[in-house]
């Protein structure tokens, strides 16, 4: 999983910690991640047994569904 948001790993500590292989994409002064920097999250991965990459912005989600980010399936999801 690689997460953006927020220019801490706070968020991918919490995914470490429940065993997930979590990569963190911090955005800066920007609202959103873009393809260059989940393709630079990319290398920090071994990516030979991975299936399914979940790439999330937990802080913005409603910016986040009109960015191209190279996926093959985009979904959005919101809390009440």
């Amino acid at each position: 999983m690689i997460g953006g948001g927020q220019p801490t790993d706070n968020h991918r500590k919490r995914r470490a910690g429940a065993g997930l292989n979590a990569g963190q994409i911090n955005t800066g002064t920007t609202c959103h991640h873009d393809v260059r920097m989940v393709h630079r999250a990319m290398h920090d991965f071994d990516l030979s047994d991975v299936e399914m990459l979940i790439i999330e912005n937990i802080n913005n989600m409603a910016c986040q569904t009109v960015y191209d980010l190279g996926e093959n399936l985009g979904c959005r999801g919101q809390q009440p």
